[in-house]
């Protein structure tokens, strides 16, 4: 879905570049900065969950070595 997302709004970027239309290139430009955020904010979410799990597994494998 983000990727269609940025897709699209570099295309809306190009054709605003291409035209000279300096609000429309501003405009795009800030679309792209938010997916860009957004995308960030998604990587560390998925980074936090991946570490959390990876801390359950360890902590249940302990558990199943120590009995």
């Amino acid at each position: 879905m983000m990727r269609a997302e940025r897709r699209a709004a570099l295309l809306l970027l190009g054709e605003a570049v291409y035209r000279d239309d300096e609000a429309g290139t501003d405009g795009a430009r800030e679309a792209l900065g938010e997916l860009d955020r957004a995308e960030e904010a998604l990587e560390e979410r998925l980074e936090a969950r991946i570490a959390e799990s990876d801390a359950r597994v360890r902590r249940a494998r302990l558990s199943v070595q120590q009995t």
